[in-house]
């Protein structure tokens, strides 16, 4: 078992939840272990306590305790492979590729992130969506499953930090657009409730 390991957080890596930040450094490592040392104050960013959710900032110290010693390698859970069809679909949905950005048109009923009994998902297909890259693109922002509309993806650490700024500082104006039987009265509103 290796003993307590101090990290610090470079440019490119900030902007970043630190349970994903530190599956980036020890692959490895579940979920349920980093959310467990947070809770104990085992894990630490500046000497304070934190959650797995906390958002790190260049130059930051995460302190790491003991890793867990090397089992057997878990076998993948089922929501990790992504199908070659929705990579493919993914693929012919992009709108807008540069060296920092990946820009598409997310089809609905995909959901941008996994969870309970969601199995295909975009981030599992983040792989499939290199283009030549060492690297996946990274998520900044998310629209929920049932919506359809463009989505944003960061090609690089620095486009991940300057879009995380941008759309946590409300810079990044987003309009939605929902379609109708009739014409509403009145035409102008707010809904309150769910639309069915």
């Amino acid at each position: 078992m290796a003993g307590v390991r101090h990290l610090t957080v470079g440019p490119e890596e900030a902007e970043q939840r630190l349970d994903r930040f530190l599956r980036r450094h020890f692959p490895g490592l579940s979920q349920g272990w980093i959310e467990k040392r947070c809770r104990r104050g085992e894990i630490r960013v500046g000497g304070a306590r934190v959650r797995p959710s906390t958002r790190i900032a260049p130059g930051d110290e995460v302190r790491v305790p003991p890793l867990p010693e090397a089992g057997p390698v878990p076998r993948p859970k089922a929501s990790a492979p992504c199908d070659e069809t929705l990579g493919r679909e993914l693929r012919d949905a992009v709108l807008w590729m540069d060296d920092d950005l990946l820009v598409i048109a997310k089809p609905p009923g995909l959901a941008v992130q996994g969870g309970t009994r969601q199995r295909r998902h975009l981030a599992a297909a983040l792989p499939m969506l290199r283009f030549g890259r060492e690297e996946a693109p990274r998520l900044v922002h998310r629209l929920d499953r049932d919506t359809s509309g463009v989505l944003v993806l960061a090609r690089s650490g620095r486009a991940a930090v300057e879009l995380a700024r941008l759309f946590r500082s409300r810079a990044v104006v987003k309009t939605y657009v929902a379609v109708v039987c009739g014409r509403p009265e009145p035409r102008a509103g707010v809904v309150r409730w769910g639309l069915v």
